[in-house]
């Protein structure tokens, strides 16, 4: 009896291996450590990857990326002369599945990735409160907002150690860190001045001339939420498959 019980553990050990390669393979390629291209092999796989991100992977738990929730982004800054407050709140972005890797470099001894990333166009909406002083306007509102960030690239580090579960060693990072360099932005505030025809498109106006004082806020809300995403979703591919899997 021991013998076939055995037999018929290790007869479910293959079966469900079997099963584990072919949901990776129906997913992602699988890119060996002694590829001396083996970074062009994870970016290939990462590539492939995207659209499925865009709406989701849900028998790997991994939730679509399209559209990105930010809950909360408060700005504050500069003197009372030329304040400018801001409250964004439930904040939608889409566009962040159009991101194109232009350089990898990994290190899988040390399970290092560094990467470059372009982002063409991030489109958002979200509600707003606004008060700001610039020169001798004094503006303040609230309603809804639109508006997109264009061309930003990214600087992208990720770390990750082993970790053992069943008697496998599985892949596991810990938190992305993104670094935004901004490109161009357009914000567009309805309801400013109750909704005056011409006080409201030439504080628009205003806002998008001096729009970098705004990115210089908007910026790390936006690093964060792209970093808290983004290391799940690589956590929720990673630990559902051995790394000798992955990486044989």
């Amino acid at each position: 009896m021991a013998p076939s019980r055995q037999l018929l553990q290790l007869a479910v050990l293959l079966t469900a291996a079997r099963v584990c390669s072919c949901a990776l393979a129906d997913h992602i390629s699988v890119c060996h450590r002694s590829d001396p291209r083996v970074d062009d092999c994870i970016n290939a796989s990462i590539d492939a990857l995207r659209p499925k991100l865009r709406v989701g992977i849900p028998e790997w738990s991994v939730p679509p990326i399209e559209p990105l929730t930010i809950d909360r982004v408060t700005l504050r800054r500069g003197p009372n002369s030329a304040l400018l407050e801001a409250v964004v709140r439930n904040a939608t972005a889409w566009g962040g599945s159009d991101f194109v890797i232009t350089n990898l470099k990994s290190d899988l001894d040390k399970n290092v990735f560094r990467a470059k990333v372009f982002l063409p166009r991030i489109r958002f909406e979200g509600d707003y409160q606004l008060k700001m002083t610039f020169l001798l306007f004094h503006i303040q509102g609230q309603g809804f907002m639109t508006g997109s960030f264009s061309n930003y690239t990214c600087d992208l580090l990720m770390k990750g150690h082993k970790v053992s579960k069943g008697g496998q060693e599985f892949l596991e990072f810990e938190k992305m860190r993104f670094k935004l360099k901004v490109g161009d932005a357009r914000f567009n505030l309805s309801d400013l001045f109750g909704g005056d025809p011409v006080l409201g498109p030439a504080t628009n106006t205003l806002i998008n001339d001096n729009s970098a004082l705004i990115l210089e806020e908007v910026t790390p809300a936006l690093e964060k939420s792209l970093e808290d995403i983004f290391t799940r979703i690589a956590n929720s591919i990673t630990l559902k498959f051995p790394y000798d899997e992955l990486f044989p």
